[in-house]
C-alpha cells in the first residue's frame, strides 16, 4: 500500500524509532490518548502525510481486538527525512 509504520520509516530515514517518534509528537503529526496507541492529528491526514491503518491486536490474556495504527505516506516519509535534515544541519 506504500505506507511505513514509525519503525519502518525510522530505519528507512536512518534514525532510532524513539527519536522519530519523539520528533512527530513535538511538531504535531500525532498524539497519544491514554491507554492508546499513537494518533495522526486530522491536519496531517488531510495533507496526505500520515494515514491510519486497522490492525489486529491479540495479548496473551485478551480477547483479540482491532486498532488504528499510524502509518506514513511516501509524502509524508520526504517531509520527515527534510526535517531530519535540517536538524542534523542546526547541530
Amino acid at each position: 500500500e506504500g505506507t511505513l509504520c514509525i519503525t519502518d520509516a525510522a530505519k528507512n530515514i536512518g534514525i532510532r524509532p524513539k527519536d522519530l517518534t519523539q520528533l512527530m509528537f513535538a511538531n504535531g503529526w500525532i498524539y497519544k490518548r491514554y491507554g492508546s496507541p499513537w494518533v495522526a492529528y486530522a491536519s496531517k491526514l488531510h495533507q496526505q502525510l500520515l494515514m491510519h491503518k486497522s490492525v489486529l491486536i491479540s495479548g496473551s490474556d485478551e480477547e483479540p481486538r482491532y486498532a488504528q495504527q499510524v502509518r506514513i505516506t511516501q509524502k509524508g516519509l520526504s517531509r520527515l527525512a527534510l526535517m531530519v535534515e535540517q536538524l542534523d544541519e542546526a547541530v
